[in-house]
């Protein structure tokens, strides 16, 4: 992929079994080993796309790369001879490359096809906009019963759109401010995202709600270099990079701002020093 830096982490989202759909699975070969990424937005290694579809998916990925920072991808695989589907995805996203590094944005879906199965992935970043009930949503009704009808192309590319319009809501310009350029106090500097020095100095008790994506209180304090406090929203699946921040006690955050007085951020990433 153009211009793609690797992302830090992808989180598992949702894995969807349609085999009650009956669909049939063509172009399949279940004793293929899983190749390895062609280097592109769309890697159809199921063969379920024409090369004029697959030509015309990748082209609107690549688009909504260029003009918005928005990194998706699309891989089907004819069998995940005998490997775990989540750790694939996650091994595919991460060799990929998606996502912006430290901002967390990028989005893959994978259809596996003799399994019958297909999974969206989305970056830690990018969940405030994609949660995982508006995943959910653009699966069950938009793409499934696209597939149910063997319509793959049609499927994936309405779920790319939608999952755009979603995420290009806010910004994802990668000229985020240092924080000694930050507008502290302005309120021109909500929805920026922002990265800044910081250390970990208290977190609040995580909720035990965990089947919950999001909570008031998930929610930790960290201290940049010139003593501001900011507080630090993050969601469930964080949780890893919540632990890693107390863990070292001084990094990078990336975040959004969501607000000013008092200053709190989303967290879409970390960077260790």
């Amino acid at each position: 992929m153009k211009n793609i830096k690797k992302a830090l982490a992808f989180y598992y989202l949702l894995i969807i079994s349609w085999g009650s759909f009956g669909i049939m699975a063509v172009g399949c070969n279940d004793s293929e080993p899983i190749a390895g990424f062609s280097g592109k937005y769309v890697n159809d290694q199921a063969g379920l796309l024409s090369e004029e579809q697959a030509t015309q998916l990748e082209s609107i990925l690549s688009d909504y790369d260029e003009k918005q920072n928005f990194q998706c991808a699309a891989v089907t695989v004819p069998s995940l001879a005998g490997q775990d589907l989540s750790a694939l995805s996650l091994e595919l996203a991460r060799e990929m490359g998606i996502g912006i590094s430290g901002i967390n944005n990028g989005c893959l879906i994978l259809i596996a096809m003799k399994e019958r199965r297909v999974k969206i992935d989305i970056g830690y970043g990018l969940e405030w906009e994609v949660p995982d009930s508006v995943s959910k949503v653009i699966l069950d009704q938009q793409m499934l019963p696209m597939f149910k009808e063997g319509n793959y192309f049609g499927g994936l590319k309405t779920g790319f759109e939608s999952i755009y319009n979603q995420a290009t809501q806010v910004s994802w310009d990668v000229n985020f401010p240092e924080w000694a350029s930050f507008p502290q106090g302005d309120s021109t500097a909500f929805g920026k995202i922002v990265r800044f020095q910081a250390k970990s100095v208290a977190q609040r008790p995580a909720s035990t709600m965990m089947d919950k994506q999001f909570d008031p209180s998930f929610e930790f304090q960290v201290q940049t270099p010139d003593e501001q406090i900011v507080n630090v929203r993050f969601s469930q699946y964080m949780l890893d990079l919540v632990e890693r921040v107390h863990a070292w006690g001084n990094g990078r955050i990336y975040g959004r701002v969501i607000s000013v007085q008092p200053l709190e951020v989303n967290l879409l990433g970390i960077e260790e020093f």
